[in-house]
């Protein structure tokens, strides 16, 4: 039986699911007691349980959402380095066929160790973000909304369902968070310098009941890492950036950009 709404014109049940079951159908009657003459079916089916897909997004010489032009002509294959007291912009992506429940950035300082063996490697919950509904659409190639701003932070942005009448939604997630170096201290307490390394990784957990009994968390003897940020001098930032830009403007910009976070950069005319 299905339970009735105060206006008898919905109807709303739930039951297992089970291995053997594959389909349903809906069998209605009106106050007359006249029958539907074709039950609505649905088949079911089940798959096995895949973990969530995620990826850390590509790098950009600065902030896509603000400088608008060819994403190309602004990513960053090698790398950006950033000074101790900088911070790492993290944008990432995540998918699952059973729905993104949360996500979680892991990172770790050079090679350190909790045991003999494992990876040191800290967890950051991300906390979800609801659509605010005045920064435009979610760009997900930028983890952001497309009015986010420069720095702007969206932890968890589940992608809702683009028809939520007819299918579910948050098979599909991202988010851009500021890693803030300043204050980061290593497992032996000391203060990051240069010549450290920070390697970070993007761990989603689904909807699926034995998800949160599973977290796949990075674990093993590999150096596993999404994003591998190596901290340098104030001035080797500045001579990666002239390395780096194609000219003088798109070196000025990344500087403008930056401001506040290294500090006052001198650039050549």
């Amino acid at each position: 039986p299905m339970t009735l709404a105060a206006d008898a014109l919905s109807a709303a049940v739930t039951f297992d699911l089970r291995p053997e079951y594959i389909a349903y159908r809906i069998e209605l009657a009106d106050r007359n007691g006249f029958r539907n003459a074709t039950p609505l079916r649905r088949d079911l089916r089940t798959r096995p349980h895949t973990p969530p897909e995620t990826e850390v997004l590509s790098d950009y010489y600065f902030d896509p959402t603000v400088h608008k032009g060819p994403l190309a002509d602004r990513k960053v294959d090698s790398g950006r380095p950033v000074t101790p007291d900088g911070r790492v912009l993290l944008a990432y992506h995540a998918k699952s066929d059973f729905g993104v429940r949360d996500l979680s950035v892991w990172y770790r300082v050079n090679d350190e160790e909790s045991a003999p063996g494992q990876p040191y490697w800290r967890k950051l919950p991300l906390k979800r973000t609801n659509d605010p509904g005045t920064l435009g659409p979610f760009r997900e190639d930028l983890g952001a909304f497309e009015k986010s701003g420069a720095t702007g932070s969206v932890e968890f942005y589940p992608v809702p369902s683009p028809n939520p009448e007819t299918e579910p939604g948050e098979f599909r997630a991202g988010g851009r968070y500021n890693f803030e170096l300043a204050g980061l201290k290593k497992k032996d307490g000391a203060s990051l310098e240069p010549g450290d390394h920070l390697y970070f990784y993007v761990v989603a957990t689904d909807k699926h009941p034995d998800a949160l009994r599973n977290e796949p968390a990075p674990v093993g003897n590999e150096r596993v890492f999404q994003r591998d940020v190596a901290v340098k001098t104030q001035r080797e930032f500045v001579d990666w950036a002239m390395q780096t830009a194609s000219s003088g403007k798109r070196l000025r910009d990344l500087e403008k950009s930056q401001r506040g976070v290294f500090g006052p950069v001198k650039v050549e005319k």
